[in-house]
């Protein structure tokens, strides 16, 4: 699913570390999200008061906040660094069309050159913003669960 090509784009390392960070903890979260909300539920079904449960939903209403903050921010973070990428591949793609000559765009169709700068630089763009996110999360959250499972 990532194409080595990424790896060559600058700043790329940077990014992706930072994209793994905010995705731990996005996954610490959810494990306290689980880890309290369970505890609230088994408590009021045991019969407590709901006043003895409390302290959970609040830990519980904090990490959904937390982890609602983390994913905006996941999101505005490659949001950046997608509209700087895909900028960059719009400038190259113009500059190449402009060494080949006229030529190569009558030949290919004005329609599929401006089609070419329009969607198909927007279809990088999600790429970057969209897929790396969901790639990430599919790769550590699970992880993360599975050890506070089993350990």
């Amino acid at each position: 699913m990532i194409d080595r090509r990424l790896f060559a784009l600058p700043n790329i390392f940077k990014t992706l570390f930072g994209l793994v960070v905010l995705t731990g903890l996005q996954a610490f979260a959810i494990l306290l999200q689980a880890i309290f909300l369970s505890k609230a539920i088994v408590g009021l079904w045991q019969g407590l008061a709901f006043n003895m449960v409390i302290n959970s939903v609040i830990i519980f209403a904090i990490a959904y906040i937390v982890r609602y903050l983390i994913v905006v921010l996941k999101n505005r973070y490659m949001a950046h660094f997608a509209d700087v990428a895909a900028e960059k591949y719009r400038v190259q793609l113009l500059k190449k069309y402009t060494d080949l000559g006229p030529n190569v765009i009558a030949q290919s169709g004005t329609g599929s050159a401006v089609t070419m700068l329009g969607s198909g630089l927007d279809n990088v763009k999600n790429y970057f913003q969209l897929l790396l996110i969901k790639v990430f999360d599919l790769s550590i959250i699970p992880w993360v669960v599975l050890l506070y499972i089993f350990i």
